[in-house]
This record gives structure tokens, sequence and C-alpha cells, in this order.
């Protein structure tokens, strides 16, 4: 009867010792996870891939070798709305761009309330319609919510979901630090996006400013035909002498606004000097310039500003692919003044447009790049 107990405790604490085992050998790999987590979350600036990245992550950190597939998501949290965004499921099924209010969720309003990690089963009965159908269909039972923070405001909510099994408290600690770890990464690449933008953005107006613009020429006129509209705001120096440089932005924004209602969501407008806009148009007909720069300058004269009527003077010249883009835009450059300069009444110099190709080094000027100076000489000859 000794011996029979003897080995009954002995298999026991085998069973203990190889459970102790088991559990250390996950807490290793868990870690072993975070570990990774902390160089593959900051190797990427593109905010997308943030949270593709910590998706795949948290179902990878919650599924034990010989488990069942545990599925991640991460819903993106905007006023009184949440929308999935980024999942990461073993059994290759998405529900990438579904969407519910927040409150159709049994957890997540509890996760938001707390402001940290929770963990809990996942009953249909206390769920809308929405959350009740992405319940059924991937048949979830619990699940674990860490909501993500952006400049101290929630951004959104990482999930990890399991089909069998309750989290544990140990893992939603170890969550809460991948959730910890994707808010420093996110608020990093949002950053950067924001300084990519502010590089490209023209203070004053929003429109792509010139260092924009000439991105945008790199990318597109080595591959396809185009078209580049030069546009300059008539009488803005009378208007800066007459009534205040205020005066003067408040017109520059206006125009802006009005080019910008014309252009297509395809064309490039930008603003490149105090009165001077572009807008880069790609694969166009022979008719598309004259036709955009007319809906332009009529767009502008249906202003109606305290400083008086507005207009714009526009001139074009076309290249083909792999023309050099700053020749086509002297040649459109050169055309615009050439309009504005010619002796014609105030009113018809005002609503001038010009087009055509002129030969090269008649009466063309070299547009400088944003990393040299500024051409000062054509306001002298524009009589500005």
């Amino acid at each position: 009867m000794n011996h029979k107990n003897s080995a009954t405790e002995v298999a026991r604490l085998r069973e203990e010792l190889a459970a102790c085992h088991e559990l250390l050998a996950e807490q290793r790999r868990q870690m072993t996870v975070l570990e990774f987590a902390t160089q593959a979350l900051t190797f990427s600036l593109d905010p997308e891939q943030v949270i593709q990245t910590a998706t795949g992550l948290a179902a990878t950190l919650a599924s034990p070798p010989g488990g069942s597939a545990r599925r991640g998501v991460y819903y993106e949290i905007s006023a009184d709305t949440m929308r999935i965004i980024a999942d990461s499921d073993d059994t290759g099924a998405s529900a990438v761009g579904t969407w519910m209010p927040i409150a159709e969720h049994p957890l997540i309003p509890r996760a938001l309330a707390a402001g940290e990690a929770v963990t809990g089963a996942l009953d249909p009965e206390h769920a809308g319609p929405r959350a009740r159908q992405i319940i059924a269909r991937f048949g979830l039972k619990f699940a674990a919510y860490v909501p993500v923070r952006v400049n101290k405001a929630v951004h959104g909510v990482l999930v990890v979901s399991t089909r069998d099994k309750p989290i544990t408290e140990d893992l939603v600690e170890r969550l809460g630090g991948l959730g910890a770890l994707t808010s420093l990464a996110l608020t990093n690449a949002l950053r950067h996006r924001e300084a990519e933008a502010n590089a490209v953005t023209d203070a004053l107006t929003g429109l792509t400013n010139r260092r924009g613009f000439e991105h945008a020429v790199d990318r597109l006129a080595s591959r396809r035909p185009f078209a580049i509209l030069a546009i300059d705001v008539d009488s803005l120096k009378s208007i800066n002498d007459g009534y205040g440089h205020a005066a003067g932005d408040a017109l520059l924004v206006a125009i802006g606004q009005v080019l910008a209602s014309v252009a297509r969501k395809d064309e490039t407008l930008a603003r490149i000097g105090g009165d001077e806009f572009v807008l880069l148009i790609s694969d166009p007909s022979e008719e598309t310039p004259l036709m955009v720069a007319r809906r332009m300058r009529q767009a502008v004269a249906a202003l109606r500003l305290p400083t008086g009527p507005a207009s714009v003077s526009v001139g074009w010249a076309a290249g083909a692919a792999g023309d050099d883009a700053y020749l086509v835009l002297q040649r459109a450059d050169a055309l615009l003044y050439a309009a504005k300069t010619s002796e014609r009444t105030p009113r018809e110099t005002q609503s001038a447009v010009a087009s055509g190709t002129p030969a090269a080094g008649k009466g063309t000027r070299s547009l400088p790049r944003s990393d040299a100076a500024p051409d000062r000489g054509r306001r002298a000859r524009a009589g500005r």
C-alpha cells in the first residue's frame, strides 16, 4: 500500500514538474515575442505597418505551440464608433473594414473606461448585432482588450480573442506591455508622417509646396505624358500695398481653395511662390489644359472679397513621358508672363490665357528648385 502511494506521489510530482516546465517555456516564449516586438515595432515609420505588426504579434503572443489559432485585431476608435483596420488570424479569415458602435461591444467600453487591459468571456447576449455577428462568425469565446493611446488620446484597441480557453492574467499583463510598445511606436510613426506632410505643405494655403511639387514631378514625368499649368495671381502687390499683407494672404488662401476645387484628385496643385501656383496634370488630352485654365479663371472671377474682383493668369505647356519637366514648366511660365506683360488693356492682361511651346532659350526662364535662391527679377519684368 505504501509502495502504491509512493508511486502515485512520484507520478503527481512528475506531472507538476512537467506543468512547471511548460509554464516556464511558455513564459520564455512570450518574453521572446515581446523582445522581438521592441525591435519590430520601432523598425517601421509607417503607421499602418506598425498597427499590422502589432496585431500579428498580439496573436502570436497569445498562441502557444499546439494550441488553437488565436485572433488578433486592431479597432480604430473614432468618436462613438470603431472600425477594424487590421487583423491576424491563422485561419486566414478577415473582417477588416467592419465597423460598429462602441456601445454594441460587450467588453470594449469597459476597457476604455478602465484605461487599461481587461479580459473576459464574450457573451453574444450582451452584444449588439454587429458585434454578435463577429463573435459568431469567428467562433470567439474569450478576449482581452488593450487601449492604445497616441498623445494621451485613445487611438484604438488591440484585441486578442480565443476559441477555447480563457486568457490568463499573466498573458493580459504581457499584452498590456505590447500595447504600451505599440503606443510608443505608433506615436513616433504618426509624428514622422506629420513632419513629412509639413515638409511638403504650404503653411498659408495648405496646398502642396514647391518641394512637394518637385516630388510629384519626379515621380510622374519620367513615366507618363503630362501638362503643367503656371498660374499667377493678378494685382497681389497692389492689394498688399492698398489693404495690407493680411488682405493679400486672405486673397491667396481664397484663390488656393477655388483652384483646388477645380483640380482633380490625381492632379497636383501647388503654391511655389508668393503669388505663383502650378498644376501638374497626367495623361492630358489636347484640350484639357485650356478647359482647366478656363474653369480656374471662372472660379476665381466668381470670388467676392472685400478687396474687390480677383483674377489669375494662366499659361501651360505639355510634355511627353521622359521630357524634362522643368523645361516644360519654363515654357508655361514664359507664356504666362508674355501674356501678363503684353500691350493689352489691364482687363485683358489679367484674364489672359497663354499656351504653346516656344523654342528653348527664347524668353524662357529657369524656375529654381527649392534648394536654389528664388528668382526676384521676374517681379520687376512683370511690373510687380
